[in-house]
């Protein structure tokens, strides 16, 4: 879609706030807001693209943060905090599929990314739903980057993300740090697929923030008292 003489890339944030994020919430937090710093960077530097944002927070419900994705200008990260005891799947499918295929909420784009965080495992019956997603245009078209936190997911659960992604899974060992890092890695790749843009000053960027990351959340190291 071109909006004056902007074309708009809609960033969909798709994130488990089940409680078995209670330790690593802070850390989502922190990522996500300088993520969108990024960006909003990324925006200046290419001005014909305009950037749009929605989060939809999953647990046993699905719910979208604002009732259309909002322009990154004027968007700001709103935190979020940890609900429910599992994530329903089927849910999140179907959220994502109604709200692709309605033109006044994508405001006609066809360009947009989706950045899924999973930790819990995916309850409910949930193939028809995804299989009803997958086919989907938009969904097809869209950049798809999903970062499964810790070790608890099951076989089943990795395969249907690897359905929903396109590809193979890797769990991010669960360190804060490596967290950090594979959130703003997987946004500002996103933003940037498919740009002539002069990457190297964006990777310095990045690079900052990652350092950031490393004193915010270090390796803690536990000793065991004798």
């Amino acid at each position: 879609m071109v909006v004056g003489e902007k074309r708009t890339r809609t960033l969909l944030f798709v994130i488990d706030t089940t409680n078995s994020m209670i330790n690593d919430i802070d850390a989502i937090n922190y990522a996500f807001e300088k993520s969108i710093s990024i960006v909003r960077v990324i925006q200046e530097k290419y001005p014909d693209l305009l950037f749009l944002i929605n989060v939809l927070e999953f647990y046993e419900e699905a719910e979208w943060q604002m009732p259309f994705p909002g322009v990154i200008d004027h968007y700001e990260w709103h935190n979020l905090s940890v609900y429910g005891v599992s994530s329903d799947f089927a849910k999140i499918c179907k959220e994502l599929n109604e709200r692709l295929s309605d033109d006044v909420f994508m405001r006609d784009s066809n360009d947009s990314a989706i950045i899924l965080l999973v930790d819990s495992p995916l309850d409910g019956n949930y193939n028809e739903e995804l299989e009803k997603l997958t086919g989907e245009p938009r969904f097809r078209q869209a950049i798809k980057k999903t970062i499964v936190y810790g070790e608890y997911l099951r076989d089943t659960d990795l395969n249907a993300l690897e359905k929903f992604s396109g590809g193979k899974m890797n769990a991010t060992p669960r360190k804060l740090k490596e967290l950090c890092k594979q959130i703003l890695g997987a946004v500002t790749e996103a933003a940037l697929f498919g740009l002539n843009l002069d990457e190297g000053f964006i990777m310095q960027l990045l690079n900052k923030e990652k350092e950031e990351c490393d004193r915010k959340y270090p390796i803690k190291v536990f000793r065991v008292e004798r």
